[in-house]
């Protein structure tokens, strides 16, 4: 069972995995492959999850963090789902590692295959699963595994399905775990299985309206296979940084990546504009041997950190002793942190303004969403520059503005009304969303700061005019409430 596993982790596209398939017994055998979640009616839960591949790509980041969490929660002794674990996520990472374990933790993310289909491949030392337990937790749709657990991110149990979509033609996804041996030091099996789209024969293309999604067992069971103590398995062919021992892979076949650029440069952004503030920096690795600058280096990589946009703005704008505005890389011309917005409704926001001289100061942190809605770390919905020249009327700061509301601490009374959509990119359209996006507005509309420094740049502009109608044009909506 290993070299089988072996096979289909260093396949380099999905038309390889596909020959796998049809040449091998086991593989191809109708019968060792079976419904995914245990029903031929998951077409729409997988379908129906993320609009973009990137957001249902950081789902498996967010996996990843959590099931790391909740592995030290384990090794601790405390049931993660008990009144002595850990209340919220930074509680978690506060509490339960050390800084010297704090500063090691990573994430890793690797890319294979070739420029033009390229494979993603995730690997986490997280709790990781047993073989016997695929079923409950890795393959598992809405079960609610961890609608328990306070310090972890997920909680919608469909964080594995979201990708699958994204994943070529045939939709292969592998999944490898191993339960770590800090929690049960006897672990020796690694369980694999591959999921995949279902092919209709012309029997079930009449009888069934949707396909379905499966995954691979042998016998009724999860693929598995002892690994002895010593023993590890490279992720990458012949990378031996890449060496996996436990926790849990997942490698995504011909995946839909926005940027065809190398990884550690394009996918490292999108992870950073996603993931705002990720409990632990991830490792991005380029494997791609069609790239020169992976060609010509001796570990056969290129590696590069994603610590997170806002980890980033943080760190250029952080002040530093006395002379503070000298050590910043970056000085704002307007700063407002922690700004609590509370009401009875939805409980509490927080709410970071930053405002800069020139648009290039940010673009890197910033892209295209200049306000974002925060859970975790993790980007829950955006809204553009629209928004900020036609709703807040700051039409001359709308390139500089940035804003951050953190909804972390939003009641759960008031998430339970379904503010925000389990795509983590947009919210529902509700009475009780509207009141808190107009009590965001109102706040920052409301800012007299913004609103002078707004209009400071329409004076600059129209300096030597005294046209009331261009004043007015530049300014926005606000100048007829200037009175």
């Amino acid at each position: 069972m290993k070299e089988l596993l072996l096979q289909l982790l260093h396949a380099q596209s999905e038309e390889e995995v596909k020959d796998f398939i049809e040449n091998s017994p086991i593989l191809s055998n109708p019968s060792n492959w079976l419904p995914y979640g245990g029903t031929t009616g998951n077409y729409s839960s997988f379908e129906n999850q993320q609009s973009t591949s990137m957001g249902a790509l950081v789902e498996k980041f967010t996996n990843s963090i959590d099931a790391i969490l909740t592995r030290k929660c384990l090794e601790k002794g405390i049931d993660p789902s008990s009144d002595k674990a850990p209340k919220s996520m930074e509680e978690a990472v506060k509490t339960l590692f050390t800084p010297d374990e704090l500063k090691n933790t990573r994430v890793h993310v690797y890319t294979d295959g070739s420029k033009n289909n390229v494979n993603v491949i995730t690997v986490d030392d997280g709790e990781g699963q047993y073989p016997d337990n695929f079923e409950k937790t890795l393959l598992s749709l809405q079960r609610g595994n961890k609608n328990s657990i306070h310090f972890v991110q997920g909680k919608f149990n469909m964080g594995s399905t979201g990708a699958v979509v994204f994943c070529g033609k045939h939709k292969y996804q592998l999944i490898v775990s191993r339960r770590h041996t800090g929690i049960d030091p006897n672990s020796k099996e690694v369980g694999f299985t591959l999921v995949r789209k279902h092919e209709r024969n012309e029997e079930e293309l009449n009888k069934f309206k949707n396909t379905w999604y499966e995954y691979f067992v042998v016998d009724g069971k999860i693929a598995r296979f002892t690994l002895e103590e010593n023993e590890t398995i490279e992720v990458i062919k012949g990378i031996r940084e890449s060496s996996f021992k436990h926790g849990t892979i997942i490698k995504m076949y011909n995946y839909d990546l926005p940027s065809k650029s190398q990884s550690f440069q394009g996918l490292k952004e999108e992870i950073n504009r996603l993931l705002y503030f990720p409990a632990f920096p991830i490792n991005v690795y380029e494997t791609r041997k069609d790239y020169e600058v992976v060609k010509n280096r001796k570990k056969g990589y290129v590696m590069n950190t994603a610590y997170g946009a806002g980890t980033i703005l943080k760190k250029k704008v952080e002040e530093d002793g006395e002379n503070s505005k000298e050590k910043r890389k970056i000085t704002p011309i307007y700063e407002s942190i922690n700004n609590e917005l509370r009401d009875t409704i939805f409980g509490k926001a927080l709410i970071d303004i930053y405002l800069f001289e020139n648009k290039k100061d940010i673009e890197d942190v910033r892209g295209k969403t200049p306000v974002v809605f925060l859970m975790n770390g993790q980007v829950q919905y955006s809204l553009n520059t629209t928004y900020i020249s036609k709703d807040l009327g700051f039409k001359l700061i709308k390139d500089t503005l940035l804003v951050t509301i953190d909804c972390t601490n939003l009641s759960r009374s008031f998430l339970d009304e379904g503010f925000f959509m389990a795509n983590r990119e947009t919210i529902r359209k509700t009475e009780h969303s509207k009141y808190f996006i107009d009590k965001v507005t109102s706040f920052l509309k409301e800012n007299p700061e913004l609103d002078k420094l707004n209009r400071e740049r329409a004076t600059k502009q129209v300096s030597g005019s005294s046209t009331k109608k261009l004043f007015e044009s530049l300014l926005g909506k606000n100048a007829q409430n200037s009175n």
